[in-house]
């Protein structure tokens, strides 16, 4: 399962906003990282750590001056610098395992849809019953992976429904609240709707991956984050495979 980037993170130049300022709308940013790096935040906390680490061509390693500016910020506040170094890090692993996860599950819904007729025009729920994955957790997290990536893409495109906020998540409802939600998003796809949109957030994963995987490298550089950065690229290797 490799993680191969349809761009880099050092696009020509900055995103800038539709009305040409510098100052990105939420859903503005969002459709600039899909847009730059090939991928779609999976919340808001991760759109705007996304959006402080790209956009700055004039460094070899962005990552690092990003890091330089949390240190001085936390030194200056007289706060324990070196942790919040570390801590940062652990962040990028976070989303770089999430990130293998959810290629996981992708991989084992696509080899199931693989056994299904493309030309079966039956929709979501009659080719994949309810009652037959309401308490299967490999299951519902691939439908989850991909009802999130359908709502991220109506809010990028249509500025509308921002599901990625703490409280509109998807992926913290649960029981009922969850399969309703999946229902919801998935409901009108029929099977060949269904791989596409599954090899499409197979790709959007894939381009994630490889951009938290390229912070955590760049990061082995950093006194204080190469340590934890070492571990945590050996963690993701780890369960990469």
């Amino acid at each position: 399962m490799n993680a191969e980037p349809t761009s880099n993170q050092n696009p020509e130049s900055r995103p800038e906003a539709s009305d040409g300022s510098s100052i990105l709308s939420r859903p503005e940013r969002v459709k600039a990282i899909k847009e730059h790096l090939g991928f779609y935040p999976q919340s808001n906390d991760e759109a705007s750590r996304v959006t402080g680490l790209i956009g700055r061509e004039d460094q070899s390693y962005p990552v690092l001056r990003h890091l330089d500016e949390v240190y001085k910020h936390q030194r200056t506040a007289g706060a324990d610098a070196p942790g919040a170094i570390r801590s940062l890090v652990r962040g990028f692993e976070t989303y770089a395992g999430n990130a293998v996860n959810e290629l996981h599950y992708m991989d084992t819904f696509l080899g199931e849809l693989s056994q299904i007729n493309p030309n079966n025009r039956a929709g979501f729920t009659s080719i994949f019953p309810v009652d037959d994955w309401r308490y299967d957790n490999t299951q519902i997290a691939a439908f989850t992976s991909m009802s999130r990536y359908l709502e991220t893409d109506h809010f990028a495109e249509t500025e509308t429904d921002d599901r990625l906020g703490k409280r509109q998540l998807i992926d913290l409802t649960s029981g009922e609240a969850r399969v309703e939600r999946i229902v919801e998003n998935l409901q009108v796809l029929r099977a060949s709707n269904l791989k596409k949109v599954a090899t499409a957030v197979e790709h959007n994963q894939q381009n994630r991956l490889a951009f938290w995987t390229e912070q955590l490298e760049a990061s082995k550089k950093h006194l204080f984050a190469r340590n934890v950065a070492s571990a945590a690229l050996s963690e993701i290797n780890r369960i990469q495979y």
